[in-house]
């Protein structure tokens, strides 16, 4: 676990509670000495941390992540999955594609609202059934497996597939960065984007609620808002459409009834959506088939409760909308 704040902190202590071996580290002087106090499986150099390790959690602030995906890498073995949890992942998987370590890195981002800062802040239950986006790739599928297979079993995770690229757009679309106003904004967007199915999915799937950075530090935010500034570009051209609509409609009483009824309409969706279970087998080296599989069922706002590797096959068991 390396990078042992509110995110990094609640997953050391959430896989510490149930039995795995791990093993935190942190730059910061402060936070380690909170390790030492709180008794928590912490190094104090990072080569110690990283000794042994088959799947390394890096849990920086976002501006650091794609150097540490780096350096991490250098210092671990060709078994070790690296994933991360920040909330731009498009950049972040580039970058460790381009530096050689494509292969072994599963973009991640488990969304959850942030009320505490800090080690000082986690707890083993803040990710609890958390959605947690998990980015497939053909080359590094069977590290996906791996992360996938931890998350729902140590923390019953719902494992939303994405694709890099997709899930920045979605993100801008359904978080609360940057803070504009209002529902009917929201839902209007929503209501008119192409990827509806992905952002309804994402809003909904979180047993804390919609994706929101409003409750982290001002830094963290910004950087968000930073490395995700292509997605947040578009959604903010989105919003000037819907807020002229607005504008408009306050003399009209017309169209606003309009606005307020196609709101009601995305609430109603976020709010019944219906998933089914299903189980899906793969070849274990059929891989262009299951990633197709679980590119589609992100897409569509379904996610995965379970991932089982055999020794030929792979099976997934996955919730989709009906």
């Amino acid at each position: 676990m390396i990078g042992t704040g509110v995110i990094g902190g609640s997953i050391l202590l959430r896989l510490r509670d149930k039995g795995f071996d791990v093993v935190g580290w942190d730059p910061d002087a402060a936070t380690a000495d909170r390790a030492s106090r709180m008794r928590l499986p912490f190094a104090a150099r990072l080569d110690e941390a990283l000794r042994g390790c088959d799947v390394a959690f890096l849990a920086g602030p976002l501006a650091s992540l794609p150097s540490s995906v780096v350096e991490v890498a250098k210092r671990t073995g060709e078994g070790c999955v690296l994933t991360d949890v920040g909330g731009a992942k498009q950049g972040i998987a580039e970058h460790a594609a381009r530096h050689g370590a494509g292969h072994r890195f599963v973009p991640g981002h488990p969304l959850v609202h942030l009320a505490g800062v800090g080690l000082w802040g986690a707890s083993p239950s803040l990710l609890e059934g958390c959605a947690w986006v998990l980015c497939p790739s053909g080359e590094a599928l069977e590290g996906f497996r791996k992360v996938a297979a931890l998350l729902a079993e140590a923390f019953g995770a719902r494992i939303v597939p994405t694709r890099p690229s997709l899930h920045d757009i979605v993100v801008a679309l359904a978080s609360d960065a940057p803070r504009v106003p209002g529902t009917v904004e929201k839902a209007g967007g929503l209501t008119r984007a192409r990827l509806r199915a992905a952002v309804l999915g994402i809003a909904v799937v979180g047993s804390h609620g919609a994706v929101s950075v409003s409750g982290t530090p001002g830094q963290w935010a910004a950087d968000l808002m930073f490395e995700n500034r292509q997605a947040l570009r578009a959604r903010l051209g989105m919003v000037r459409e819907i807020l002229d609509e607005l504008i408009a409609a306050v003399d009209d009483e017309d169209r606003a009834a309009r606005l307020v009824t196609e709101a009601r309409l995305v609430r109603r969706d976020l709010e019944e959506r219906l998933l089914v279970a299903r189980e899906a087998r793969f070849a274990a080296g059929d891989h262009d088939t299951e990633l197709e599989f679980l590119t589609a069922l992100g897409a569509a706002g379904g996610y995965l409760t379970r991932c089982e590797v055999g020794v030929s096959e792979v099976t997934y068991t996955a919730l989709h909308t009906k």
